[in-house]
């Protein structure tokens, strides 16, 4: 086992199922937890905007 340091994020709860990614398919991370719109994906703990880079596939 190891432990990696650093923030353990976490995807929330999705109504809709994402059966289907195709290249160029945009996803939208956030952290409201109550968001209802499809593609965007709850993410817990809030922070995570500071470690990504708009437009980096990752």
């Amino acid at each position: 086992m190891i432990d990696i340091p650093g923030a353990k994020y976490r995807i929330g709860k999705i109504d809709e199922p994402i059966d289907n990614l195709e290249p160029g398919d945009t996803l939208t991370l956030t952290s409201n937890q109550d968001s209802k719109n499809p593609g965007h994906i709850p993410v817990v703990p809030t922070g995570i905007q500071s470690m990504l880079k708009l437009g980096v596939p990752y």
